[in-house]
């Protein structure tokens, strides 16, 4: 499965199971939709349900689009009693001309009926 996003339009939220890899996606467009590539690219991961960081903020390639791979194990739930957790990955955009902005795109975990 993958979870993916663009920097200017509203996403579905996936549902990702526990446990499993995920790959979220990104692609930059300016006020015209014209494509452009960062200056500068960053992302984080947070388990927003328990407010709990998963990925510390990491350097990225910049690219006019750019996929993170989202291990299993980083995509395990933190909260063994929980069925659904929410995940955030925060991009940092450097924004060429100086200026930062901060994209990100959310999915959920969801533990599968039977599994531990």
């Amino acid at each position: 499965m993958a979870c993916s996003g663009n920097t200017n339009s509203p996403q579905t939220e996936q549902n990702i199971n526990d446990g499993s890899e995920c790959y979220p996606q990104i692609s930059f467009f300016d006020a015209d939709n014209n494509p452009y590539t960062p200056s500068s690219l960053q992302y984080r991961i947070d388990d927003i349900t328990n407010n709990l960081p998963v990925v510390p903020l990491t350097s990225l390639t910049p690219a006019q689009v750019v996929r993170v791979v989202v291990t299993g194990t980083q995509n395990i739930m933190n909260v063994a009693s929980r069925l659904r957790e929410r995940r955030q990955v925060l991009f940092v955009v450097g924004i060429p001309g100086g200026s930062v902005r901060y994209d990100d795109s959310t999915y959920s975990l969801v533990r599968k009926v039977g599994t531990p």
